[in-house]
């Protein structure tokens, strides 16, 4: 019995308390970095073995000869897999290029818990790595490798010839010249004077970057902004050196021809990657990229980064951390910059003794190097971007056509105050600013003696609510300046809600009040209208409430001419239930006014404002009709359908303004100018309004022929019978409105004058 434990223990501690822990690495073979993997796994694996650490380091290594992998291909397959959250693999290598589409699926470095791991980021942040391993505050790796770009100068024609290595792009175009044709004298027609490596390849774009990196001022300068004339002079001066050389063959030369060159050494100047080979035999010259004025240069940033998958387990993480802190650290680094010559991301490394005594420290230290682009879809953009420069540089466009064209594919477009890209966002906002001021000024009419007969159909307060849902509905425009956001997409129905409740709700109110027919519910909304206004806003707001729970989508537009843009995009179902609900809400206030106005049609007093008021509503229905409209519709120039939404927002506030309040400032331009007979007149029709009571005398029998007639007749003709009333059964609690006023004061002032 004791011995079957005791071989049941020994099988346990061999088989699982002696296990390592397996750390797998994918990388791809065809890269700067694929002579340290080898390293990278040896020493690892030793290094463990010496301190016990019980894990062991593998890398799964892809090529084009094991599989028809390319570098896009196997970047594409890291994507996928982290996409999938696959723990597969505990370690990425992975271009440096596409930090900024890994950014979030791999480990923040900066939050391990770890004394050494904090020291080593520490010891990176001086260099590049802070440019190539960062991204959204999060340090997701360490460089493994850096790859740049240098200036090969064949020392056996310049010697030849007296010349020196240029160290401006004015001096290689004027010794180019001079040792090519001095070349063709001595026979040597078909050397290359210089290369560019302006190809169709990544190297393309390096070229490019690197060549604007060139021009700025100084070396701790930043890099030029896209639309400076340090740009376009740098883009110019490329065509000039391939004009005035006539590379025009030569600049299209790709890696495997330059490369060939490089072996050849049938050429003046060579553009090409570092390769320690050349430096450690003395094959050629090497030397910084030429720049605009000597002590300038500039080489993008290539190269391999490691980072650790964030979806591998717990007890992993630990050891993945150990070999990345092995693969970084500075001893691993010192080690491979003895042995291959090659560029290391710490700074430091460069002011180590031992290190310059086996490399050209003063060579690296001066090296000025630049990121490309920080771009999800990295490819693609730099397709883009080096097709545009191209279009100048071989095609006949122009450069400043070329420089637009590159910042559309980053800029976001949109109506500002600013007039750089249009002057329509400035003059709407003018205008809409004057008619915002109007609006405001135009409350005044409300306390002018002479005005105050006009606006006797609502009370101060509500003529207040009026001109301030106008504004509302005006100020939708404002919401759409500037940057598009989920704020600004969720305030334009806020705005658009809130003004059409703020507009009709004062309408809806004494409609309901002077319905022909007394009724309890008139009755008792009458008394309380201040109730009845914050009821409907209480129900807008809790509505507008929950459809901001649901975040809208900012869709990017590609705009005519490259102009894109963003709109405003929400496909949750939740989201779409409340927007859903929020028009509901406002057809069942539109059919309930224009319901009113119906049966209030022939009402004397209400005339003029039954008519225009349903004009406004009208106008409502058909803008907002021509918003869905113009959400559906796929409109790719921001310029129309910023402008045209903006229009129809006018529109909508200017009908409500105009319908509502707005023509009751200019009647008494339309007006007798005898004021004392309109007057005159006005108290006479009030007299005749006050005999409406003898109505009330007759209200009991009203109401029983009412009730008789109520079996009789259908709803419909109910309606009819009130549509074609002219007056309502309780005057004395209704206002006189000014047109029907005015209606007699006219007859009156014509029997006058018959008389």
């Amino acid at each position: 019995m004791i011995v079957n434990k005791l071989l049941i223990f020994l099988l346990c501690y061999f088989c699982f308390g002696n296990a390592k822990t397996i750390i797998n690495g994918i990388a791809f073979d065809e890269n700067g970095g694929a002579t340290l993997y080898s390293s990278y796994v040896d020493e690892f694996n030793k290094f463990s073995r010496e301190n016990n650490l019980d894990i062991e380091f593998r890398i799964v290594r892809h090529s084009s000869i094991n599989s028809t992998t390319t570098s896009d291909a196997y970047e594409s397959m890291v994507e996928n897999l982290i996409m999938r959250k696959s723990s597969k693999y505990d370690i990425y290598f992975f271009d440096n290029i596409y930090t900024y589409r890994f950014c979030n699926k791999l480990l923040n470095l900066l939050k391990i818990n770890d004394p050494e791991l904090k020291e080593l980021i520490e010891l990176y942040k001086p260099g590049v790595a802070s440019r190539s391993c960062v991204c959204n505050d999060r340090w997701v790796g360490f460089p493994i490798n850096i790859d740049f770009s240098v200036l090969y100068s064949n020392y056996n024609i310049l010697n030849k010839y007296n010349a020196t290595i240029p160290k401006t792009w004015e001096e290689l175009i004027q010794t180019s010249k001079y040792l090519k044709e001095e070349e063709r004298k001595n026979g040597n027609p078909d050397v290359m004077a210089y290369n560019g490596l302006f190809d169709t390849d990544e190297s393309g774009t390096c070229s490019i970057i690197e060549f604007i990196y060139s021009f700025r001022d100084e070396i701790d300068s930043p890099y030029p902004e896209l639309n400076s004339e340090k740009t376009i002079e740098a883009l110019e001066m490329i065509k000039k050196i391939k004009e005035e050389l006539n590379l025009d063959h030569e600049f299209k030369l790709k890696n495997g021809d330059a490369f060939q060159s490089l072996l050849s050494g049938n050429f003046i100047f060579l553009k090409f990657w570092y390769f320690s080979f050349v430096k450690m035999y003395n094959m050629y010259d090497v030397s910084l990229i030429p720049g605009k004025k000597e002590g300038i240069s500039g080489s993008t940033i290539g190269g391999y980064n490691v980072g650790i998958n964030s979806y591998i387990k717990n007890e992993k993480i630990k050891a993945a951390i150990a070999v990345v802190k092995f693969i970084a650290s500075a001893a691993m680094q010192k080690k491979l910059v003895i042995e291959n010559n090659m560029y290391s991301a710490i700074p430091s490394m460069y002011n180590d003794d031992e290190v310059c005594e086996n490399v050209d420290c003063e060579f690296f230290r001066s090296i000025q190097l630049t990121p490309r682009f920080k771009e999800y879809d990295y490819t693609k953009y730099s397709n883009e971007f080096k097709n545009y420069i191209y279009e100048f540089l071989y095609g006949n466009k122009t450069s400043s056509y070329a420089i637009k064209k590159i910042i559309d594919l980053r800029k976001i477009y949109n109506l500002s105050l600013s007039t750089e890209d249009s002057s329509a966002g400035l003059i709407l906002f003018i205008v809409n600013m004057i008619i915002s001021i109007f609006y405001v000024s135009s409350l005044a009419f409300l306390f002018i003696n002479k005005f105050k007969i006009y606006f006797t159909f609502l009370t101060k307060d509500l003529w207040v609510l009026v001109i301030l849902g106008s504004l509302v509905i005006q100020s939708a425009a404002y919401a759409e300046y500037g940057t598009l956001s989920n704020f600004k997409c969720h305030l334009r129905i806020v705005l658009l809600s809130l003004g059409f409740s703020l507009c009709f709700i004062p309408l809806l109110y004494k409609q309901i009040i002077n319905f022909p027919i007394e009724n309890e519910i008139s009755l008792w909304i009458q008394k309380r209208k201040i109730l009845f206004i914050i009821v409907f806003l209480l129900f807008d707001m809790l509505f507008i409430s929950l459809h901001a729970i649901y975040p809208y989508n900012l869709k990017k537009v590609l705009g005519n001419n490259g102009e894109n843009f963003y709109r405003c995009i929400n496909n949750d179902m939740m989201s779409f239930s409340y927007i859903s609900l929020i028009v509901i809400y406002k057809i069942l206030i539109i059919i309930s006014i224009l319901l009113l106005i119906f049966i209030e049609w022939n009402i004397e007093f209400m005339h003029f404002e039954n008519r225009l008021s349903s004009f406004a509503v009208y106008v409502n229905i058909l803008c907002i009709l021509l918003i869905a409209i113009l959400e559906i519709l796929y409109i790719k120039n921001y310029i129309t359908i910023s402008v045209l939404l903006k229009f129809i927002y006018m529109l909508m506030s200017l009908t409500n303004y105009i319908c509502l309040y707005g023509f009751r400032i200019i009647m008494p331009l339309f007006e007798d100018s005898d004021e004392q007979l309109f007057r005159k007149a006005f108290q006479e029709n009030l007299k005749k309004s006050n005999n409406l009571r003898q109505i009330e005398s007759s209200k009991s029998l009203s109401s029983k022929r009412n009730i008789n007639s109520s079996n009789k007749t259908t709803l419909q003709s109910k309606i009819l019978n009130m549509h074609y009333t002219k007056n309502i059964s309780n005057s004395e609690s209704r206002s006189s409105s000014y047109f029907n006023v005015n209606s007699s004061a006219r007859s009156s002032h014509s029997r006058d004058n018959s008389n």
